[in-house]
C-alpha cells in the first residue's frame, strides 16, 4: 500500500496567511511521507505552524531530528529564506501540516483504510466489540506534525499514528 501524503507543498504565499492568523512559529523536522521520485536532490523537510511559541517549544523537545528547528517567520531573514526554500532554490522540498480538503482526505481513509482500522482495534481494543462493518468513524488529525487519525466508535475514541495503520 502507496502511504497517504496528506499534507500540502508549503508555497510562499503560504507565509502572509500564516501571519494574518498569527502563526508565527514554524517547527521543522524531516519528512519521510512526501513522494519524491522526480528529484531525489532535495530533503523533504516539513513545517508545522503554531501561534504560541510554547507549543513550538514543546513539539521541538519532541524531536529527535537533524532537520529539527524552531522559526518565527516575523524576523525577516527567516521570511526571505522560507521564501527561496518555497521557491525551488534550494535543498529543500518543503511541506506544511495543513491539509488542503480534510474532508476528501477523511473520505479516503474511510475507504482505504477500513481494514487496517478493524483490525488495529481487534488487537488493542477487544473490549469494543465491533460487530458491524461501517461502525468505526475515523477522523484525520495533525498532533505536532504526525498524521494521526482519531477512530471512534459510539462514545469510545482513540488516536491511531496514520504509520501504525499503514505497518499492519
Amino acid at each position: 500500500m502507496t502511504c497517504l501524503q496528506p499534507y500540502r507543498a508549503f508555497e510562499a504565499c503560504l507565509l502572509p496567511q500564516l501571519s494574518k492568523q498569527d502563526k508565527f512559529y514554524l517547527v521543522s523536522q524531516s519528512y519521510s511521507r512526501a513522494e519524491h521520485a522526480g528529484d531525489h536532490t532535495k530533503r523533504p523537510i516539513l513545517f508545522s505552524p503554531y501561534k504560541e511559541l510554547y507549543e513550538a517549544q514543546r513539539h521541538f523537545k519532541m524531536l529527535k531530528d537533524k532537520c529539527a528547528a524552531i522559526v518565527d517567520i516575523r524576523n525577516p531573514n527567516i521570511t526571505a529564506r522560507m521564501q527561496a526554500i518555497c521557491s525551488g532554490k534550494t535543498d529543500i522540498m518543503p511541506f506544511i501540516a495543513l491539509v488542503e480538503n480534510m474532508e476528501a482526505i477523511n473520505r479516503y481513509i474511510d475507504q482505504h483504510y477500513h481494514q487496517q482500522m478493524r483490525s488495529w482495534v481487534r488487537i488493542n481494543k477487544q473490549w469494543w466489540n465491533i460487530r458491524e462493518p461501517n461502525s468505526l468513524q475515523p477522523s484525520f488529525h495533525i498532533l505536532m506534525g504526525e498524521p494521526v487519525i482519531k477512530i471512534k466508535w459510539g462514545s469510545h475514541d482513540v488516536m491511531v499514528k496514520l504509520e501504525e495503520l499503514e505497518s499492519m
